[in-house]
C-alpha cells in the first residue's frame, strides 16, 4: 500500500511548523518577514514606527493599545488554529476552561484535525465561549481587516505561507504599516513564531498573495481534501474572522 503511505505523509506535514526537535522551514527570501516586538515598537514624537526592507513605516492601524499580545505558539503541526485562538482569547482576558495552559484548553474544546482546523470550527468556538462572538467571511479585502484592527479587534485569517500544498496556517492580524513611499506592511501574531512577544511585519504582497490560498484552492487539493473547507474549497479565497466582545447583560 505504498500510495497510503504517500497519502499519510503527506496529510502529516500539517499546517505549519515540523515535528519539535526540528528547525523552521526557511522563508524564500523573496517573502522575508521582518520580525518585530510589541514593546519595542518604537515611539517617535506620538508615531509607533517599524523598520522595513523598504524604509521606516508608520504604524496606521494597531489593534493592540497594551504594551504587548502574548502570542501563544504551536506546538504540533496541527495546531496553529488552536494557538492563535487562545492568542485572542488572551487579547480579550479570557481564560478557556480545561486546562492551565491556553493552548491545551482551546485544543480540549475544538480539537484539530490531522491537517488543522477549519474556518467554520474556529468560528463555532468563539461562539460557544459565551464572552465574544464571531462571524465568518471570505473574498476578504486588505481594508476590510484594518477596519476592524482600527476598531482595536485582531483579526484571524488563514494563510497558504508557501507553495506547500499542505500549508495551511492561521495568523492574527493585529497591525497595518506603511512607508513614506506608499508601501504597506501587515502587522500578525504567528504561532509558529516560539517568542510570545514578537511580531511579524508582512509585505502587502507577500500577505495578499499568501491569504488568496491558490494552492489550497486547487483542483487537486479539492479532490483529495475537499473537507478542509465544509463546502468547497473556493470558499477559502481571503477568508477571515470578525470577532468582538458581547456586552455584558
Amino acid at each position: 500500500m505504498r500510495w497510503a503511505w504517500w497519502l499519510g505523509s503527506l496529510l502529516a506535514a500539517g499546517c505549519s511548523i515540523p515535528w519539535q526537535g526540528q528547525p523552521p522551514p526557511a522563508v524564500p527570501a523573496a517573502a522575508e518577514p521582518t520580525k518585530l516586538y510589541g514593546r519595542p515598537l518604537e515611539l517617535v514624537k506620538d508615531t509607533r514606527l517599524v523598520p522595513t526592507p523598504q524604509g521606516t513605516a508608520s504604524v496606521t492601524a494597531i489593534a493592540f493599545d497594551r504594551d504587548v499580545i502574548p502570542g501563544v505558539a504551536q506546538v504540533e503541526l496541527n495546531d496553529c488554529g488552536p494557538a492563535a485562538i487562545a492568542t485572542l482569547l488572551g487579547f480579550y482576558g479570557i481564560r478557556p476552561q480545561g486546562d492551565p495552559d491556553p493552548l491545551l484548553a482551546v485544543k480540549r474544546q475544538m480539537p484539530p484535525r490531522q491537517w488543522g482546523t477549519t474556518l467554520e470550527e474556529a468560528n463555532d468556538y468563539l461562539n460557544r465561549t459565551g464572552a465574544l462572538w464571531s462571524k465568518p467571511f471570505r473574498d476578504g479585502t486588505l481594508d476590510a481587516l484594518m477596519a476592524i484592527v482600527q476598531d482595536g479587534r485582531p483579526v484571524p485569517v488563514v494563510v497558504t505561507l508557501d507553495g506547500n500544498l499542505t500549508r495551511m496556517h492561521w495568523l492574527l492580524v493585529v497591525g497595518l504599516a506603511r512607508t513614506a513611499g506608499g508601501d504597506r506592511f501587515v502587522l500578525c501574531k504567528n504561532p509558529s513564531e516560539p517568542d510570545p512577544l514578537a511580531i511579524t511585519a508582512y509585505s502587502e504582497p507577500v500577505f495578499m498573495e499568501a491569504w488568496e490560498n491558490s494552492p489550497l484552492r486547487s483542483q487537486w487539493w479539492s479532490s483529495l481534501l475537499g473537507g478542509v473547507t465544509e463546502s468547497h474549497p473556493q470558499s477559502y479565497r481571503r477568508p477571515y474572522l470578525d470577532v468582538g466582545a458581547l456586552m455584558p447583560p
